[in-house]
């Protein structure tokens, strides 16, 4: 409708492959601002620029936050959560404490849903072993004081998350959601776990067991979570707002000076 009206228009692809409509739309957009790299390669060259994805204010570059300790294992789902994350969570930090390894302080957004059961199941792991600093929430407010304590994440793939993940130089174990569209998700894993910024973990029936390895292999290697953190930044596009906006600013002068 606009493009028949004569308004520019400017799409916004935040995944790494872009969607059925974002793929159809791109042949008749002014422009293309993308998250990734790779995503130029399935898109019109010449409309693709690499801008980042705009994040929150407190999410980009870590504004500031550089002098928090970051020692705390951090979960989340999505604003809904993801119970199979949460029980895979629960039953690998139950496997890490029966093998003595140090289980960090964890911060654990469950969604609604997910929020009793998890409670009760890490009610039983505290039981079994004294000392866990384990703060279970249904929801996060302040993602940013989030991040500025995560040192590791377990999260979803979805393009706002590895985002907020780069933009707040946080390593992270990334268990895609199955079932999204083209799969998306797991194609921002790719990007990111190529990089050597994040590990893949399936969401499958060895969840919980693969999860377990990746969090004790992390866990005890400081380093690599120094050198994930490192890969993180190098992804990271601080001011992806702004250069989003100066692309809307360089389509619409052309489109003025073309008028004329």
């Amino acid at each position: 409708a606009a493009r028949l009206a004569g308004v520019p228009v400017v799409l916004l692809e935040q995944n790494r492959d872009p969607g059925l409509s974002n793929r159809t739309l791109a042949r008749l957009a002014d422009a293309v601002c993308t998250s990734f790299e790779e995503t130029a390669q399935r898109l019109p060259r010449a409309k693709a620029h690499l801008t980042g994805l705009p994040v929150r204010p407190g999410l980009d570059a870590r504004a500031g936050g550089g002098s928090t300790v970051r020692d705390t294992l951090l979960v989340f789902g999505g604003s809904a959560g993801a119970v199979t994350i949460n029980r895979a969570v629960v039953a690998a930090l139950g496997e890490l404490a029966a093998a003595g390894d140090a289980v960090p302080s964890v911060l654990h957004q469950t969604g609604k849903r997910g929020l009793k059961e998890t409670e009760e199941a890490y009610a039983r792991l505290r039981a079994e072993h004294a000392g866990l600093e384990i703060d279970t929430r249904e929801f996060i407010d302040d993602m940013g004081a989030a991040y500025r304590r995560a040192r590791l994440a377990v999260c979803r793939a979805g393009a706002t998350s590895v985002a907020e993940l780069v933009g707040t130089e946080t390593p992270s174990i990334l268990v895609p959601y199955p079932h999204a569209a083209g799969d998306h998700q797991t194609a921002n894993a790719h990007a990111l776990g190529t990089a050597g910024a994040a590990v893949l973990v399936v969401d499958g029936p060895d969840l919980a067991a693969d999860l377990t390895k990746a969090l004790a292999r992390l866990l005890r290697d400081p380093g690599e979570l120094d050198s994930m953190a490192r890969r993180a930044a190098e992804l990271g596009r601080p001011g992806a707002a702004a250069r989003v906006m100066d692309i809307v600013a360089e389509v619409l002068a052309t489109k003025r000076k073309d008028a004329k």
